[in-house]
């Protein structure tokens, strides 16, 4: 891989750590716009000046205009950003692979948002497609108009959200905060995408609600019109129901005292467990005071997997992630019985 093809946060470290102390602590972002931020990153990975490079065109040439939109070194955003995000390896620390299997990827190590099934322009029906006209967000009312696009959901010069996450997305009118979420280790970047290295810290701030954004139907807190139930769980033998799955708001304590979970079985010596919500981040915590709440990445991948809707499989009993043979074996990792 030439130096040309480095992640922007890696070319951002690079740079950074040649200052003094205060000096590149003063200049480093916060950690969420760590990607692609900073005075290390360099315009042209991404965009050409004039549409062509040593009288290769891109798009167009001087002579024969016009080039890429926005002057892009591809024809749309997300061609641009799999230039990088494709799981290429070579010397230098690789960007985290968004489009397919990786050599980074093992039966241990798996991607928290999962990835994109098809090329680009390609529709599939096991998560979200890019470029693909005039599709309606399943729960809501945003449609992606010509093709939903990696900058449909991500900043790509950067910001203040947990992965650069759009302030607004899905036509929203106030920003949407994104930093309950922490990742354990930065080194190297190809780690810091897996599940294991990355901790959901809490309902406010979380995914869910910036999920929410397009997905508008599928959130709520417990006992609001678009899920039912009622705040912290329906008591036992109540008249409360449920017509959603909760997505937050209800922690797996709160589930098994209303026998809603099997606590014998989330609170036991499983091998693996699908993503949760902890502030404490401790998963499984006790059964008595868990503060573990399951949200939408417990159950799908952002971008998408080898499963209808994105899902993700998981058996409980053996230490491989995502490895289930059925998708009821996700759903036992809760309701056992």
């Amino acid at each position: 891989m030439t130096a040309a093809r480095r992640s922007n946060r890696d070319l951002l470290c690079s740079v950074t750590w040649l200052l003094p102390l205060p000096v590149w602590l003063a200049a480093l972002p916060a950690a969420a716009g760590w990607y692609h931020a900073g005075p290390g990153v360099r315009c042209s990975e991404c965009h050409v000046m004039h549409a062509s490079e040593n009288g290769i065109g891109f798009g167009g040439s001087p002579l024969s205009p016009p080039g890429f939109p926005r002057l892009l070194r591809a024809l749309s955003p997300s061609e641009v950003c799999l230039n990088c995000h494709d799981g290429s390896g070579g010397a230098y620390d690789s960007a985290p692979d968004v489009a397919g299997a990786a050599s980074y990827e093992t039966t241990t190590l798996k991607r928290a948002a999962g990835a994109f099934q098809a090329a680009v322009g390609t529709p599939t029906a096991e998560g979200h497609d890019l470029g693909v006209a005039d599709q309606t967000a399943p729960g809501g009312s945003y449609t992606s108009g010509s093709g939903l696009t990696c900058v449909s959901c991500h900043d790509p010069h950067g910001n203040r959200n947990y992965r650069n996450l759009l302030l607004r997305p899905g036509g929203v009118t106030t920003d949407l905060a994104v930093t309950a979420v922490e990742e354990v280790v930065l080194t190297p970047t190809a780690t810091q995408y897996s599940v294991s290295n990355v901790q959901y810290t809490g309902t406010a701030n979380g995914l869910g609600n910036w999920c929410q954004a397009c997905h508008t139907n599928y959130h709520g807190a417990p006992g609001s019109p678009m899920l039912g139930g009622q705040a912290g769980g329906d008591a036992p033998g109540s008249d409360g129901y449920w017509f959603r799955h909760p997505t937050g708001g209800v922690t797996l304590s709160e589930a098994a005292a209303n026998g809603r979970i099997d606590p014998a079985y989330w609170f036991s010596a499983l091998q693996s467990r699908v993503p949760v919500i902890s502030p404490s981040k401790t998963v499984p915590g006790s059964s008595a005071a868990s503060d573990n709440e399951v949200f939408c990445g417990s159950c799908h991948k952002a971008h998408g997997s080898a499963h209808r809707a994105g899902l993700l499989w998981d058996d409980p009993e053996t230490s491989a992630l995502e490895d289930g043979v059925l998708s009821r074996q996700t759903c036992q990792s809760c309701h056992y019985e």
